[in-house]
């Protein structure tokens, strides 16, 4: 596994895959104030190299949080699918971003090797995406939901508002139809 790289005559050395997910996000304050942000562009796109070319099973091999100390971590890895995984563990993220965005890949195949993903390769391959490249994957996936309604099928907009999980005081202050017809129709 290489963790360097040379730009424009400048080496670029990361200790670990975590410090590669780290230093490849995109600039935002929260990572700049926890001090794991790259500390320029060029060091952003030298770490965005290194991932494209990290397989799936260096990924694996290396969790952001050792799966020793981290109950959630053990879940995602135990529930892994091991088949599934042995089919891709050599793809590098950046094949995965390409077999992702590709006009043959549908939801059916994506679906298909979900299941051998871990967050961590998830999140990496979505650091090496465009914003456009994001919704293209998005729109090929098809994730179709039914209780009382359903959401998540294709060419509507949907959404599910519970106002339970909503805090009481916002909950309380939202109009009731009743008191928006009587304030629409000018009576107290």
């Amino acid at each position: 596994m290489n963790l360097t790289v040379t730009l424009s005559n400048q080496r670029y050395n990361f200790n670990t895959v975590k410090e590669v997910l780290a230093k490849a996000n995109e600039v935002k304050s929260g990572d700049q104030l926890a001090g794991i942000a790259a500390s320029s562009t060029a060091e952003r796109v030298a770490a965005k190299i290194v991932l494209s070319q990290l397989t799936l099973k260096d990924v694996y091999e290396n969790p952001a949080v050792p799966y020793d100390q981290d109950e959630v971590t053990r879940l995602i890895i135990d529930d892994l699918d091991s088949t599934v995984f042995q089919q891709i563990q050599n793809w590098t993220l950046e094949q995965l971003r390409e077999w992702l965005l590709a006009p043959t890949t549908d939801s059916a195949m994506i679906h298909a090797i979900s299941g051998g993903l871990t967050a961590e390769m998830i999140a990496g391959v979505c650091k090496l995406m465009t914003n456009l490249d994001l919704i293209s994957v998005a729109k090929k996936i098809h994730n179709e939901k039914t209780a009382n309604t359903t959401i998540g099928r294709p060419g509507t907009f949907s959404s599910r508002c519970n106002r339970t999980t909503l805090p009481m005081t916002y909950a309380a202050s939202w109009p009731q139809p009743w008191k928006a017809s009587a304030w629409a129709s000018g009576t107290p």
